[in-house]
Order: C-alpha cells, then structure tokens, then sequence
C-alpha cells in the first residue's frame, strides 16, 4: 500500500514538473506510410535537392550535404540562402548589409493562395478575421526571413465565419476529415480552419494537416503562428524534425529500433542486416530524410520556457548512445513550451528545397500588382512609392529597410527617405487580398570618381564611378581632354590632348529625383617618365615625398606601370617603392633638363 502511495505521488509530482509544452501533442498530423516516403527522390539522394535550389536562385556548394555535422551546420554554422542567392550582379552581393539581405532578391516568387474557414460557437467566440490575417503575416515575415520564396495570401472575401460551428471544439480524428469534407480540401487553395481546439487520437493538439503534402489543415486556438507556419511546411512536404518512420511503433524517432532510427551521426550507413535501404546515410532515408536537420526526439517533452532542452525528461541519446544534438528552433520540431513562448523559427536549405517540390499546381508566379517606383534612390532625399488602390483593401502597411517613411503610411502612397547606401528594400502588405510585394532600390550615397590622377599628354584613360540602376550619367573634362566612349554610363575613357590642361574630372549622375556630383582632380604633362614602379609581382606601390619638407607628393599602385614626375615642380624627391617584405628608397632631383 504505502509502495502504491509512493508511485501516485510520483506520478503527480511529474505531471507538475512537466513543462506546459508536454500537456497533449503540438502537432496531430499522422505517420506517412513509407510507401509514399519511398517515392521522395531526395531520399537517400539529398544532392537532389541542390538542383532544386538551383531552379529557384540559390547555388548552394555541391558538398553541402556532404559536410553537414550533427547540429544541421555547414562549416559550423546554420547556411543562410541569402549567402547563395545568384544575383545578376554579384558583385553587389552583401553590399546592402543588415535584414536587407535577407529579402528574397531576383528568386522566382511562388504565391499561394489560401481559403480561412473561422469556426465560431453561438456566443461568437472563437478567432477573428483580424487574428488569422495576422497569423498569415507573421508566417510570411517568417517565410520571407528564411528567405523562403513563396507567399501566402487570403483575398478579402475568401475568410468565411462559420456561427454555431459543429468544428468549434473537434472531438477527435474523424471530425477533422469530415469538416475537412464538408468544406473542401483545397484545390484553388489550401484550406485552413481555425477552431476552438482540436483532439486528435486522444490528445488535445495545436493543429493538424490533411497529408504530408496536402491542401488542409487546422489550427486550434492555442496555436500561434509558428503553428500555422508548421502545419503549413506540412502542406509543402515537410515532415517532424524527430519523424518516426513506420514501422516504429509511435511517431518519435526515439522509439524507434537500429534499422529504423535515424541517428545522431550525418554518415552513418544502413547496415547489410536491415535488408532495406542498405548502404544508404541513415540520415537520408529516415527521420524527415533531410541531413541538415539534426536526428532528434519530440522535445515537447523537455523543452523550456528559455527554449533550452530539460534532457532528465527525454532519451538524451540515441540507440548508439550518442547524445542527441537538437535544432530546436526549427520550424517542423516539437520546441514549443506554450501558446506565448514558441522557440520555432527557423527552416533548413534542405527544407526550403523540399517545400519549392512540393509546391501545389494552384500556385502563380506573379503577384497583380507591383510597387510603382524609382529603382534607384539618393540618401536622404524624399522619393515616392505606391501600389494600385487594390480592390476591397482598406489599410496598406509600408515597410522600408534602410530608409524612414515620411508620410502615407496605411494609404497606397507614401514618401520615403533612405538614410544609408546600398540596395534596400520597399515592402507593403495589404491587409487582405494580395500578397505582399517589394522592390529593390539602389541607393546612392556618396559619389566617387576613380581614376589616374596623372595623366600624360595623348594618354588614353579611363575614369568610372559609383554604379546605380535606373541612373543617367554626364562627365564633364578639363580643357583640351576629349571623350571617346561612356558618356551616358558610369565609365567613361578619354583622351589627354597635346595641349591638355590640369584640372577636374566630374561625374555627374541623376537618379530618380535627385542628382550627385563627384569631382576627380588630375595633373597632365608631357616628357619621358623615371622609372620607379617596377613590374615585380610582390611590389605593392610608391610615394614621393618632397626631400627638403618631407611632404608626400603621391602615391602610385600596382595598377600604374611608371611614376612621371615631369609634373613635378624642380627640388629635391624621395621615391619609397614597398614590395610586400621590403622596402627600398630612391633619390632624385628634379631639374629644367629631366
């Protein structure tokens, strides 16, 4: 008796100590048969999903499956898509610096429409259309900063209020295929009910997806937008980060045997015994079948309200004894401690790939509106943006990264000041209807001018500067100097005539409604050059300095073949040539007869 007293008040203390996230499943989405599994071409084949990637913009390095460690990371860190993307211009790669470069840049966008079904009871308590719209932003702001490039959408008249709804509090399994019946499983859209609270299979659930991939799913009130993105994934192909392939007898990949588990390790191997998928990276072929997301158990269970793992609560290990090694803040994982604390963020390449697959045959590639426009923009100077005034949209929410909206915010129209270089971004969101749209803008700060700045008579030079889209340039040249080509473009090349006179080279560039002037000083002179810039390959440059003050005249680099130094006012000079271990020193004097 006192034994039995002794496990009841065990048991109880348990069920207290229990994080909230182990009250019921978060997700109830059922196994996929491995019969369906087997079809995925990327099982056992990652490398499958690079093409994949490829077709959408992102070139991934052809040995990012093959390096992956047991926490997901490529070279020891989480690979970001924004890293890979194939720009136009690569050379602009990173150039915008901070979110900026983690918007979706010259990828193809997919967008896909979605149908909301509110289950209400009769007192009309249950979620608001106000709340689902939000859900829908907030999956795509996430979407969008895992540089996912596919956008939800509900138009204006596609979210119904069920009153009374029988789907309000579903009792189990079977209701949620029957009001997935009853109102359709999506092939326009995908169908996503909101209701009360879910029971599935005996536990109260925080949503549900019709098929892994499918066009349904349901998202109980205690879910938030991390839920909906999960369930969502599902809809895309995703499967549980801790996926527990059938024949395990539950859905964790704790529970299930050496042939069937996906393990800790990235390389181990299915052995000759298993009789199945022999030879093949475990890791590839069970678990979610992706090699970036880390083998894993359900971390409902253990995680935290710090999104740390309580492993005391969970297997900390896996059937060969390595310890498991979590992402949990991976969108498919169980890492949710309660409604208000969800550690769920993040979306693998591999994921990304899996999801861009599966996209359904209902998805479009453009949008019905574009933001209107300059591409190009100067710092701190007012430019104007705007859309469409979009049918049924009654609030336009404006985003700028890089730059301050000054005005028209909520309306179609705004007015806007960058206040920093580089590409940034001009977002709008409407709060129903349409997809969120953006438009890259090239933005000018300071103007630059390169060149020589000595330059002998008949001399053929080339002089460039800052490069903006969308801009028109105009150079102007000193007396005696005539252009050859380039007038129009960022780079021009002149010619130094006999009678060349020294003076200022000046760009002079309009973009948009603003206009940037650079000038560019250059002294011209005829005679032979001295030779002080050899042509080794480890010398770096030369400064001449004036003997009798020490002040430095110039400074010649690599690019330069000869320093000329009939330019040079008569006295006494120092040449200081810098070779990439030494250093050597000439002297000269300048006089009428050099």
């Amino acid at each position: 008796m006192d034994r039995l007293r002794f496990l009841v008040l065990f048991s109880l203390l348990l069920l207290i100590l229990q994080p909230h996230g182990a009250s019921g499943q978060v997700c109830g989405t059922l196994q996929t048969p491995d019969s369906i599994l087997a079809k995925n071409p990327w099982r056992g084949n990652n490398k499958y999903l690079l093409n994949i990637l490829k077709e959408s913009g992102y070139e991934l390095p052809v040995d990012y499956f093959d390096r992956i460690d047991a926490r997901g990371m490529y070279n020891g860190k989480i690979l970001q898509l924004s890293d890979y993307k194939m720009d136009e211009d690569d050379s602009k790669r990173g150039e915008s610096g901070g979110r900026s470069n983690l918007l979706i840049g010259n990828q193809t966008v997919r967008y896909i429409r979605v149908r909301a079904f509110i289950h209400q009871d009769a007192s009309g308590n249950g979620f608001t259309e106000a709340e689902v719209r939000t859900h829908f932003n907030n999956v795509n702001v996430l979407f969008r900063n895992n540089n996912v490039p596919i956008i939800f959408y509900v138009h204006c008249n596609d979210i119904t209020i069920i009153p009374n709804s029988s789907f309000y509090n579903i009792a189990n399994t079977a209701s949620i295929y029957a009001m997935f019946a009853a109102y359709g499983y999506g092939s326009i859209a995908i169908s996503a009910h909101f209701s009360n609270s879910i029971n599935s299979g005996g536990d109260l659930v925080s949503g549900f997806a019709w098929g892994v991939p499918g066009s349904a799913l349901v998202v109980a009130k205690s879910g938030g937008s991390a839920t909906l993105a999960h369930e969502l994934g599902h809809c895309l192909g995703l499967l549980h980060t801790h996926n527990g392939t059938p024949p395990c007898a539950e859905e964790g990949n704790e529970d299930c045997a050496d042939c069937w588990q996906e393990p800790v390790s990235r390389t181990m191997t299915q052995p000759v015994w298993c009789l199945v998928n022999v030879g093949a990276k475990k890791c590839e072929v069970y678990g979610d079948q992706l090699a970036d997301t880390p083998g894993e158990p359900r971390l409902n269970p253990a995680i935290t309200s710090s999104c740390t793992i309580n492993w005391s609560l969970t297997d900390p290990t896996d059937n060969w004894n390595a310890h498991w090694t979590p992402m949990q803040y991976n969108i498919m994982s169980y890492a949710r401690y309660s409604p208000s604390i969800d550690c769920r963020s993040l979306f693998t390449a591999g994921q990304i790939a899996v999801m861009l697959y599966n996209i359904p045959s209902f998805a479009t590639t453009s949008d019905s509106y574009t933001i209107q426009g300059s591409t190009s923009a100067c710092t701190n100077v007012s430019t104007i943006y705007s859309v469409p005034v979009l049918s049924g949209v009654s609030t336009y929410t404006w985003e700028v990264i890089g730059g301050t909206i000054l005005s028209g915010q909520g309306t179609n129209q705004i007015s806007v000041s960058f206040t920093s270089g580089g590409v940034k971004s001009v977002i709008m969101t409407p709060d129903c209807g349409y997809p969120w749209s953006t438009r890259k803008v090239n933005v000018l700060d300071k103007l630059q001018v390169w060149g020589p700045s000595l330059v002998n008579t008949n001399e053929v030079v080339s002089y460039s500067t800052n490069f903006a889209f969308g801009s028109s340039y105009d150079w102007l040249q000193p007396p005696g100097w005539g252009i050859i080509s380039g007038q129009s473009s960022n780079s021009v090349t002149m010619r130094a005539s006999s009678y060349a006179s020294t003076g200022d080279i000046r760009a002079v560039v309009h973009i948009g409604s603003c206009l940037r002037k650079a000038y560019f000083t250059v002294q011209t002179y005829s005679g032979p050059p001295l030779l002080v810039a050899p042509n080794d390959d480890d010398w770096i440059s030369t400064e001449i300095f004036n003997l009798l003050t020490g002040r430095k005249i110039v400074t010649i680099f690599h690019d330069d073949d000869n320093v000329e130094i009939n330019m040079l006012e008569n006295g006494f000079y120092v040449a200081r040539k810098m070779y990439i271990d030494r250093v050597e020193t000439i002297k000269f004097v300048k006089n009428e007869t050099n």
